[in-house]
């Protein structure tokens, strides 16, 4: 697979997630979407001209991958498309995921437990509180917190959760190359060098347009078990999050706020259409997460709230590769990811995916060294 042409098509303009997937299902691969006549694009995507089409295509085969695979090499920048094992396997149960994503820090399985924190970018002190309380609590438990880096409730989320001593992974609307707002740059920092992750689906050189931030809740929303809503109006971009997180299957929360403050109007319009469950400590958020289930027992001394909650997770009747998996888990029991791949003969992303899956239904773990078990 040629990194190069990913890149390329990735960076072609009006070509986001959804369009390039129809590429790449109707030519097979990037080097063959770009070399395809341009104006047999009209007939793959959706709404665009076979002019358009013809000038992104152009545009696409002139961005200079080379040099932006050198950037990152320089950058500490790591790049990984959808199809290799290094992609977070959570967007992989998401429609149209992002074709490719960069990112500067460490992704690690443990980052699989995540919740999305987002909210207004101009929190009152009880939001941005709460925020904090939140993420807090989170960390606390093991759980990664999941961001924009925006100003406001994103900023205040992060922040508490590196304090906690926790995970977190900001998602930008912009390239790595830049970080907006740009006041954030010393936050952006501190997170890739410790505390987790700075990702983008964009080029470094990406800008800050506003079409961007919409396709790039959505990946924070794809990232996440759950998305809660802490603090926005009633026309909110947060509300845009929720809406991704409801249609990816993912669980939607809100922070109930003061009945007359404009900033309470987003969650309170969540919870009264029941898109939204009420939260008013971490607790409400991880036994959500883990129902349908039996009774919460007590957890051993020494035990982490974790630990509870993945044990809480239903064993539900497994099907397709999911049953295929597990029963090869079974019978020759801790197996690595490379033997899983040559036994079941998927390939590295659908197997990453599915494996994700299994852990959170509490069939399967992973050990160190990317090896599993079956439980």
């Amino acid at each position: 697979m040629s990194l190069e042409a990913w890149v390329k098509l990735n960076a072609a303009p009006d070509i986001g997630p959804r369009r390039f997937h129809r590429l790449l299902r109707a030519y097979g691969s990037p080097e063959a979407a770009l070399a395809a006549p341009a104006r047999a694009w009209s007939q793959v995507v959706e709404r665009l001209s076979p002019e358009r089409c013809a000038e992104s295509q152009s545009q696409a085969r002139a961005f200079d991958a080379a040099r932006e695979l050198e950037r990152c090499a320089k950058a500490g920048v790591r790049m990984a498309s959808f199809r290799d094992p290094d992609y977070p396997a959570a967007l992989l149960s998401t429609y149209d995921p992002p074709p490719l994503l960069y990112w500067r820090g460490e992704i690690v399985p443990e980052d699989r437990r995540a919740v999305a924190l987002v909210g207004t970018r101009q929190p009152t002190e009880y939001g941005a509180r709460q925020a904090a309380l939140l993420a807090e609590g989170l960390a606390a438990r093991g759980v990664t917190v999941v961001s924009g880096l925006a100003r406001g409730i994103d900023t205040c989320s992060h922040l508490a959760t590196l304090e906690a001593g926790g995970r977190t992974l900001a998602v930008l609307g912009t390239g790595l190359g830049m970080v907006y707002p740009e006041e954030n740059t010393p936050l952006a920092r501190r997170i890739a060098q410790g505390g987790g992750a700075v990702l983008s689906q964009y080029h470094l050189d990406a800008q800050p347009e506003r079409f961007r931030f919409p396709l790039r809740n959505a990946t924070i929303s794809g990232l996440s078990l759950g998305v809660v809503v802490v603090e926005g109006e009633e026309d909110s971009g947060s509300l845009i999050t929720a809406d991704h997180a409801l249609e990816q299957g993912r669980e939607v929360f809100a922070i109930p706020g003061p009945l007359d403050s404009p900033m309470s109007a987003g969650p309170l319009k969540l919870i009264q259409q029941g898109g939204a469950k009420l939260v008013r400590t971490v607790d409400d958020i991880l036994v959500e997460l883990a129902s349908p289930r039996p009774a919460m027992q007590a957890l051993p001394d020494g035990a982490s709230a974790e630990a509870g909650v993945q044990a809480a997770m239903p064993r539900t009747d497994l099907k397709g590769d999911e049953a295929v998996l597990h029963a090869l888990l079974q019978e020759q029991g801790r197996s690595g990811f490379e033997a899983l791949a040559a036994r079941s003969r998927l390939a590295a992303g659908p197997l990453a995916a599915t494996l994700t899956l299994l852990e959170l239904k509490g069939a399967v773990r992973q050990l160190p060294g990317k090896q599993f078990e079956a439980l």
